[in-house]
């Protein structure tokens, strides 16, 4: 998407089936997302005093797709927490991230962050994941 975007709401509000279908068209995703049993994922947008300005959520089916992305919380599996610019950037490179996964993972690994408690349930998920095999 080679779009400028003004903020992670305008964001949402024009495209957020585009973001959905995007992930929703990567089997890794939604495989993964399948695997570690994730039902909703939510990111928090902060600003750059890590302020929460919003937070979205993924709610995903059995299959690991997003039935939905809505604008709260209910009960997440799994947090991250980035700035706004960070996810605006991705949204807005994508070709390239698309292209080049590897170097997206690098440019941006240390734009997002994730409490302990979630990083610890991550890791336990993907050393699950990674022993069904």
């Amino acid at each position: 998407m080679n779009r400028q975007y003004n903020s992670i709401e305008q964001l949402f509000t024009e495209n957020k089936d585009w973001i959905q279908g995007k992930l929703n068209s990567h089997p890794f995703y939604y495989n993964v997302v399948r695997r570690l049993g994730f039902k909703e994922i939510g990111i928090s947008i902060v600003d750059a005093r890590d302020n929460e300005k919003s937070r979205y959520a993924s709610h995903n089916g059995l299959n690991g797709k997003i039935d939905e992305i809505v604008n709260y919380f209910e009960k997440p599996d799994i947090t991250v927490k980035t700035k706004e610019r960070v996810l605006l950037d991705i949204i807005e490179n994508y070709g390239w991230v698309e292209e080049h996964p590897i170097k997206a993972f690098v440019k941006y690994k240390n734009g997002f962050s994730m409490p302990t408690k979630d990083l610890w349930k991550l890791g336990c998920a993907l050393l699950t994941f990674s022993k069904k095999g």
